[in-house]
């Protein structure tokens, strides 16, 4: 990603060159999943693009409103073209948070069987969403790992949180 960013930094563009990259090194069974997040820094405008990796949360301060990002194309690897959509677009002000984290986060399940779930991490989001990006983190592996109490947990638990704090 670092090398290639220099020659064309256009998301869809870059994620298409390292797609064509690792569809020729990958075996077949193998795939990659990218989500490409741009904060303007003097603007607080993002740009993001997803390949197979979401859903992304973006919470909004104010309100906790939440509004679940889809990917906008395939993961990387698997075939010539990662189909991607356009990137999405929007605005952070004061307070919002971009939420990026593997399925480590959402799919774990309690002994009884049931799944962490979305909903559950958008609620804990809303109600942290005034602390600070790594007391967020904290509180989502600290959450998960209590609600999945003697469970093992199957995989890795991998999150950023971007929040605007002023």
């Amino acid at each position: 990603m670092r090398v290639i960013l220099g020659n064309d930094p256009a998301p869809a563009s870059l994620i298409r060159r390292v797609n064509g990259l690792l569809h020729a090194d990958l075996p077949e069974s193998r795939f990659v999943t990218l989500v490409l997040v741009d904060v303007n820094a003097e603007t607080h405008d993002v740009v993001l693009l997803a390949a197979g990796h979401g859903p992304t949360l973006y919470v909004r301060g104010s309100d906790g409103e939440t509004t679940q990002i889809d990917a906008q194309g395939l993961p990387l690897g698997l075939y010539d073209d990662p189909m991607l959509d356009d990137p999405v677009r929007f605005h952070l002000d004061t307070g919002d948070l971009i939420v990026l984290c593997s399925d480590g986060f959402y799919e774990p399940a309690n002994p009884a069987g049931e799944a962490f779930g979305i909903e559950r991490l958008i609620q804990l989001l809303q109600k942290h969403r005034q602390q600070p990006a790594s007391a967020i983190v904290t509180a989502m592996e600290q959450t998960v790992r209590q609600f999945i109490d003697s469970a093992a947990q199957p995989d890795d638990m991998t999150a950023v949180v971007i929040k605007r704090n002023a």
